[in-house]
């Protein structure tokens, strides 16, 4: 993060905030900028350069076409024998899909027709949706099966501080319980659907651990250094004996521009090849000559986190593309509520992880979140206004969630 940043502006949506601030989106702020100070890289003779997104133009994978795709690859998983050769007619399957896939929806229905069609119960699959899912997706999610006959397959979601709902695998090598969600421990065979991340430890690991765990592993593991992390992930997910995934590969996090399936090593290694294929046919990628603008505005839209040091990594990540003494902006539309992450009680210990620059902003009228993470609060749109009026170039990162997920608007 740049020491002299001048301050973050953080925007959260949409929990019991004032009207305006909750249909606030990023496409709306864009308006406001002129043409002439959105950018991505600069060149050396003044020009901006606008990046292409990689993948279909189109606005949103359909889950008609993710459920087309996915049919597709379960016909020949990487690494991996096909579902009617490695699940039989009475194994138990468990499904678990992360919150804002791209598609997510047409994928878990195209992995219930291949269950059902070698002959599965629908009362022996569980789809198990992660703790912080908001209500709206679950509700399309179960709508969405309903109407293509799924409507006896369980739909649950996790909940880590009930006891009953957990399982103990065993004890980590350091003497750490394991403990994954009852559906989980349980099951014969387990199907993790997710999205394919750029940077960062969860870039390295499933996405089962810590998220399907309970509450003290949960508080535990984000006490871990990254390293740690990510060894104690892999630990917990051996233990699980999860070793088929589907990922999907969207660069914007909004579309699914491609769908991999298979052995979780091979579809790990192709998801990371895939994403390193459409940053390089950027103008830049996120690990090499990132821009940077002195004013950064950023949208993060749905995505799995239960903890303030995430959206703490999150931030800084943000941060890092601006400019000394420039300013950020960060649209936070996912809709988990800050106060119900598993360290939000434990007070002024959480604001001082997150580590804002003095003088940030927090936009939002819940003034008690405010305090406990350390941020004060503005609540005009002209706020944002004056912003772009005082700032020479732009960069926008849209749907910054699972990391490098930059585009610019034109």
């Amino acid at each position: 993060m740049h020491a002299l940043l001048s301050y973050v502006v953080l925007v959260l949506n949409p929990y019991r905030y004032d009207e305006l601030m909750s249909s606030l989106k990023l496409n709306e702020i864009i308006k406001l900028i002129p043409t002439s100070k959105l950018i991505s890289r600069v060149n050396p003779d003044g020009n901006p350069v606008f990046d292409v997104p990689c993948g279909n133009s189109d606005d949103g994978e359909t889950e008609e076409l993710a459920r087309l795709k996915t049919r597709n690859v379960l016909n020949s998983p990487l690494d991996y024998p096909a579902l009617n050769q490695a699940v039989l007619p009475e194994d138990t399957v468990c499904i678990a899909l992360e919150p804002g896939t791209p598609g997510g929806a047409g994928i878990v229905a195209a992995v219930i027709e291949d269950l059902l069609s070698i002959g599965v119960q629908p009362a022996n699959v569980t789809v198990l949706l992660a703790e912080f899912t908001p209500d709206s997706e679950c509700k399309f999610l179960r709508e969405y099966l309903d109407q293509l006959g799924q409507a006896n397959v369980l739909l649950e979601t996790h909940n880590s501080t009930e006891r009953s709902a957990v399982g103990y695998l065993s004890a980590s090598r350091d003497g750490e319980p394991i403990v994954f969600s009852a559906q989980l421990a349980h099951s014969d065979f387990i199907i993790p659907i997710g999205i394919a991340k750029s940077g960062g430890w969860k870039s390295q690991v499933d996405f089962l651990y810590p998220y399907f765990s309970d509450r003290q592993s949960q508080i535990r593991f984000f006490k871990l250094n990254e390293r740690n992390r990510i060894a104690f992930a892999l630990e917990a997910n051996r233990w699980l004996g999860s070793s088929f995934s589907i990922l999907t590969v969207s660069p914007d996090s909004k579309r699914a521009s491609e769908i991999l399936a298979g052995k979780h090593e091979s579809v790990m290694i192709a998801a990371k090849k895939s994403l390193d294929q459409c940053h390089n046919a950027q103008q830049w990628n996120c690990e090499s000559n990132p821009p940077i603008a002195d004013l950064v505005i950023a949208e993060v839209g749905q995505h799995l986190f239960c903890s303030i040091t995430e959206v703490k990594t999150l931030i800084d990540a943000i941060t890092d593309y601006c400019s000394a003494g420039g300013s950020c902006v960060v649209l936070w539309n996912a809709e988990n509520k800050i106060d119900r992450l598993i360290d939000f009680d434990s007070g002024q210990e959480s604001a001082n992880a997150v580590e804002i620059p003095s003088g940030a902003i927090f936009v939002c009228t819940d003034q008690s979140v405010i305090r406990q993470l350390g941020y004060s609060s503005i609540k005009e749109i002209e706020n944002i206004q004056r912003l772009i009026d005082q700032h020479s170039q732009c960069l926008i990162l849209d749907n910054f969630q699972n990391h490098c997920s930059v585009t610019v608007s034109e």
